[in-house]
């Protein structure tokens, strides 16, 4: 295949799929995310040749950049219910609202 349009549309194929199964259907993110997942490994492997054990190597890559994320999200939850049980947040946001009136 080497029209541009046609591998520009199979490109754009998993995000479509994915915005019509979750605003169309009203799809959770769940499931909505789980179909692209799948629309996009079949592409890749059927439209580019991408071999099945790159896929695989891509999907534990990915599985190990959102832990590196997760580990970031979950850290700044744990920062902000110290500060709020601490009480620290309150002293913060009395200290901003002294260095301006503004809210």
């Amino acid at each position: 295949m080497e029209n541009l349009a046609v591998l520009s549309l199979l490109a754009f194929l998993p995000i479509l799929t994915i915005g019509v199964l979750m605003v169309g259907f009203r799809w959770p993110a769940r499931d909505g995310m789980a179909v692209g997942f799948i629309v996009t490994a079949v592409v890749a492997w059927l439209v580019w040749d991408v071999e099945p054990i790159a896929i695989a190597a891509s999907v534990i890559e990915g599985l190990g950049i959102s832990l590196d994320i997760l580990y970031i999200v979950f850290g700044a939850l744990l920062l902000l219910a110290t500060l709020n049980a601490s009480g620290a947040m309150q002293s913060i946001r009395a200290g901003f609202t002294r260095i301006s009136p503004d809210r």
